[in-house]
């Protein structure tokens, strides 16, 4: 469900600009790697990159958390 709203909200409502940076970040790092595949790849977003883990990876090195902004659906 978080995806597709995701995917809504960025594609459907263009509410993001195709040439500006992106981060995506999730809990383990499988949902924002398949949105920047479908987003750089087939929807032509000039700069989308994961991190690759998510922010169990993250949390595991004890890096502090990081600042971005974000989409409420990926909140937690």
């Amino acid at each position: 469900m978080f995806f597709d709203d995701f995917m809504h909200e960025v594609l459907v409502k263009e509410d993001y600009a195709k040439d500006k940076a992106m981060i995506l970040i999730c809990g383990h790092g499988l949902m924002n790697k398949v949105a920047a595949d479908i987003l750089g790849e087939d929807e032509g977003f000039s700069s989308v990159v994961s991190l690759r883990g998510g922010i169990e990876i993250w949390e595991k090195y004890s890096q502090p958390a990081p600042r971005f902004a974000y989409c409420q659906f990926f909140a937690y």
